[in-house]
């Protein structure tokens, strides 16, 4: 009977116990939502895509779409408080062609991109989210790196 009690007691006050520092972290405090605008030459970028890629390589980079100038990435969608490269890509609508007829084994024809590669694969831009709210504003001109007006609330 002694060795009966002494389990329940394992089971019910000390393994509990034990499990708690697997269950911290666990709460919205510690995830980012992320939103902002993008804007190339004073104009919204109509479609593309921002991604965040860990600039510790800890973890898989976040991609989020713009339409009509705005992304959003919410806080259940799990990107970490850190530091982040941004990569920005965005085709140029106005001279990229579209095929409306084609069928759905037809070949894409290739996009022309909007923005310059140092928005995208040789972007040097870098973040630091933190937990809670973050908005970030990205702009730039012709030819010229991007920049992020940050703000965290």
């Amino acid at each position: 009977m002694n060795d009966l009690l002494r389990i329940a007691v394992l089971i019910i006050f000390v393994l509990p116990i034990g499990l708690m520092p697997l269950l911290v972290g666990c709460g919205d405090t510690d995830v980012c939502h992320v939103s902002g605008q993008v804007t190339y030459n004073g104009q919204a970028v109509k479609a593309g895509l921002v991604s965040f890629e860990p600039a510790q390589g800890k973890s898989q980079p976040q991609q989020m779409p713009i339409k009509d100038g705005r992304y959003s990435l919410s806080a259940k969608a799990g990107i970490l408080p850190g530091k982040y490269i941004v990569r920005i890509t965005a085709p140029d609508l106005a001279r990229s062609p579209i095929n409306e007829n084609a069928g759905p084994f037809d070949p894409v024809p290739p996009t022309v991109p909007l923005l310059p590669m140092n928005w995208n694969v040789q972007s040097t831009l870098s973040v630091e989210l933190k937990s809670g709210k973050n908005t970030i504003n990205f702009s730039g001109e012709k030819m010229s790196p991007p920049q992020a007006e940050v703000a965290v609330k």
